[in-house]
């Protein structure tokens, strides 16, 4: 719903967009969305770390709905966003999308880029992602946890987030089980299935 709530707005944004390639070889990117500077041009922005959702097998930071979206949020929360555009499954099964948004969420926080290093305030570093996006994110503080708690994480929004297995839980009815026990397999063929999934499909 908040998407499509976002999706009727961008014309009326002010914010600038940049597309950034990390890695060359893999293909894996960022777009940055710097809002209109209030006040002080000298202003330090909050840096949002956004992982796009799609069951880890389809979606991206250029898609429609979610440049939107985060396009949208940018301006509404005054931070400077960073999307992240991991690679998916199949051909790129997990843990393609969680190395790849590991590798975006430390070059975010060392702010190599001039916009970060200008506008971004990095001691205050939130993370967001809906569905897959939002298991991402879960993986990612579970990794700062495990590695000294860098980058230091000020809060996390995790959106519906896609976490299931074969059996259901209370509440969920049989039949999404089984759809989403095809999905993880899809995403992560490697990996076993179990009754509810962690982090990882495996």
């Amino acid at each position: 719903m908040a998407l499509c709530q976002c999706h009727q707005r961008p014309a009326k944004l002010k914010q600038r967009t940049r597309d950034v390639v990390l890695d060359a070889d893999t293909g894996v990117s960022v777009r940055l969305y710097l809002p209109k500077l209030q006040g002080k041009p000298s202003t330090k922005l909050p840096v949002l770390v956004f992982f796009h959702g799609g069951a880890f097998l389809v979606g991206s930071a250029d898609d429609a709905a979610y440049h939107s979206y985060v396009n949208a949020l940018a301006a509404a929360a005054g931070v400077l966003a960073v999307s992240v555009d991991y690679r998916l499954a199949p051909e790129h099964p997990l843990p393609a999308a969680y190395d790849d948004s590991w590798a975006a969420l430390q070059w975010a926080a060392s702010a190599q880029d001039g916009w970060i290093a200008e506008h971004g305030d990095l001691s205050r570093l939130f993370l967001a992602g809906d569905s897959a996006g939002a298991n991402i994110v879960h993986d990612m503080l579970m990794r700062a946890s495990s590695n000294d708690g860098q980058p230091r994480v000020e809060g996390a929004i995790l959106l519906h987030p896609w976490f299931s297995g074969t059996t259901a839980v209370d509440g969920e009815p049989p039949a999404a089980s089984k759809v989403t026990g095809m999905l993880w397999s899809c995403a992560c063929p490697a990996a076993p299935l179990r009754s509810a999934a962690p982090t990882t499909p495996g």
